[in-house]
């Protein structure tokens, strides 16, 4: 016999036919997958509602925050410069001139970032990023600390003019006219070539 052929009771006490049953009971299955179904779309149109709006509520703080980091980067322009103008009154070497009116521009685009972060109530963001390049620095500081004796080395002999371009100089066992001053080395041209 199949089961659409026989009589049973369920839960309730009823008597139904096996196929009835069946029926019923895939009905109730996809109704189930229905309610689920439309429940998770109203789940996820509150959820698009609910960002769309906090999107419009912090829409002034996110122009606010675009103008001040936009602002950041026009302006950072102009402290390199005047900072280079500045530098070059108590500095003679152009690389060490060069070298910090970069770190003031990009010190200033930096505290720009900061500051648009802030205005985005991002604050946690700040902390972790201020946290985060505290950690690189000490781990980038620790792997390349020679090349930085050296670079700080050369900034303070060019600050120093201890020698010029053209002077003829003896170091390491070699003997030789200065032909270019770098901040991390120094182009020795022997007699011989």
């Amino acid at each position: 016999r199949s089961p659409s052929t026989f009589y049973h009771k369920n839960e309730h006490g009823l008597l139904f036919f096996g196929c009835i049953q069946e029926a019923i009971t895939k009905k109730a299955t996809y109704m189930d997958l229905l309610a689920q179904f439309t429940q998770s779309v109203s789940n996820l149109t509150d959820k698009l509602s609910t960002w769309i709006d906090k999107i419009i509520t912090s829409l002034p703080n996110l122009i606010l925050g675009l103008l001040i980091f936009s602002l950041g980067l026009f302006f950072s322009r102009y402290v390199q410069k005047a900072t280079a103008r500045i530098l070059k009154k108590f500095i003679s070497s152009t690389a060490v001139v060069n070298l910090l009116s970069n770190v003031a521009s990009v010190g200033f685009v930096i505290i720009a970032l900061i500051i648009t972060l802030s205005v985005l109530n991002l604050g946690t963001a700040v902390t972790s990023l201020l946290a985060g390049a505290g950690v690189a620095g000490l781990a980038i500081g620790l792997a390349v600390q020679d090349p930085i004796v050296n670079l700080l080395s050369g900034i303070m002999m060019s600050m120093r003019n201890h020698y010029r371009i053209g002077d003829w100089v003896e170091t390491n066992s070699f003997f030789g006219q200065i032909r270019q001053i770098n901040l991390r080395n120094t182009v020795i041209v022997t007699p011989l070539g």
